[in-house]
């Protein structure tokens, strides 16, 4: 009995270390097709098992994102290489949706939006806050669209007044200002995210408690009683909506 157990132990292990690996090889490939060798790299050296209960509903570039972000506050050789690999890489994704850019009115009178980009992106990457990495590329894209959208409508009030700049304008010159900024940004962030959690009804802030700290498919299935392929598609109707109202 303990022999027959043992092998269907050894038989389970095996099985998801090799669907682990799969997952890992389709990660790095992802971010090397899509973010750079360097992101790549990061995934494969990265444990990526605590990533296995969200394969099934998170895209690979939503994963990818959530491997590597953390590599930009790390402080190692790979940081600065990331950093530029995803903001070419999110640069691409906006360029390749110009429908988003009927959302930012803005933009469309600021000629120079890869700037825009460039110093939006670096305000997020220096921030000690990190993004809700639940929320995917997609929202992470929206967010940066909509800080480069606040910046190009300070812009072009400047341009329209010709006055000298107000003290708006001025605190976005100076360093210390600029990081109670971004605390005030994130913190704006965080209570938009909380108001939109909110607003969902008790079993549904139920399930997503559950979904950011990883509780296993598996698990929550017996919490909540319900079959495993309806839970994943209920968590994924209730994350895809925060997505588009974040």
């Amino acid at each position: 009995m303990n022999s027959t157990i043992k092998t269907c132990h050894k038989k389970n292990s095996s099985a998801l270390l090799e669907k682990m690996n799969d997952i890992k090889q389709r990660l790095v490939n992802v971010a090397k097709n899509q973010i750079g060798p360097s992101s790549a790299k990061v995934i494969s050296n990265s444990d990526t098992f605590e990533f296995e209960p969200y394969a099934g509903n998170w895209t690979d570039l939503d994963i990818c994102l959530a491997i590597i972000f953390p590599t930009i506050h790390s402080g190692t050789p790979l940081a600065d290489d990331v950093k530029n690999e995803l903001m070419e890489c999110v640069w691409h994704h906006c360029s390749s949706k110009r429908g988003m850019m009927s959302n930012y009115p803005a933009l469309r009178s600021v000629h120079d939006t890869l700037n825009l980009l460039s110093s939006v992106l670096i305000k997020l990457f220096s921030s000690k806050e990190g993004f809700p990495a639940f929320l995917g590329f997609d929202a992470f894209c929206n967010l940066v669209f909509w800080r480069m959208n606040k910046n190009a409508c300070s812009i072009l009030r400047l341009k329209g007044t010709h006055e000298r700049p107000n003290s708006e304008l001025i605190s976005l010159l100076d360093g210390k200002a600029e990081q109670q900024s971004d605390v005030l940004v994130a913190q704006e962030e965080a209570a938009r995210l909380e108001e939109l959690i909110e607003r969902l009804t008790i079993a549904e802030r139920a399930l997503v408690v559950d979904y950011m700290n990883k509780m296993p498919y598996a698990d929550m299935s017996v919490k909540y009683e319900v079959g495993e392929s309806a839970l994943r598609k209920r968590v994924q109707r209730i994350i895809d909506r925060l997505r588009h109202e974040f």
